[in-house]
């Protein structure tokens, strides 16, 4: 039928995209092997495609340990925890994030940290932090 054509074709799609940025990483990586914001990237890339151990790797292993607490591996790792039903490691990294950058997190850290409290059964602190990220940007 008409829609599994339609998935068929945007699975192919989204394959060849993940195939051109990876190739995309490896190119920066033969440039610059130490860049956090390649790492940052290929952790990205490998969380969209369920590669737990490679995305820890990449956030945690080199960007974490290498950089420090810095905001996209914070966010990453916070991800890649709610991915792995490991709420309140992910409610604790969201916050760590929303701590140390308050500005530069925004809404969406907050809707990662409200979708954590709401697993961890912390309704009310849900609550509250999606009405935070909505008061940050209602268009959300």
């Amino acid at each position: 039928t008409d829609n599994t054509v339609d998935r068929a074709g945007g699975k192919d799609q989204k394959d060849e995209l993940r195939s051109l940025a990876d190739a995309r990483f490896t190119k920066a990586d033969n440039i610059n092997q130490v860049n956090p914001m390649t790492w940052i990237g290929k952790g990205m890339l490998n969380l969209a495609m369920n590669k737990m151990d490679q995305a820890r790797f990449f956030f945690e292993q080199l960007t974490l340990k290498q950089c420090g607490e810095i905001l996209p591996a914070l966010i990453g790792m916070a991800a890649m925890k709610f991915m792995e039903k490991e709420y309140r490691d992910a409610q604790e990294l969201y916050a760590r994030a929303m701590a140390k950058f308050p500005v530069e997190s925004g809404a969406a850290t907050r809707v990662g940290f409200g979708m954590a409290c709401y697993k961890l059964g912390q309704i009310d602190r849900a609550k509250a932090a999606f009405r935070r990220a909505h008061d940050m940007d209602p268009e959300n």
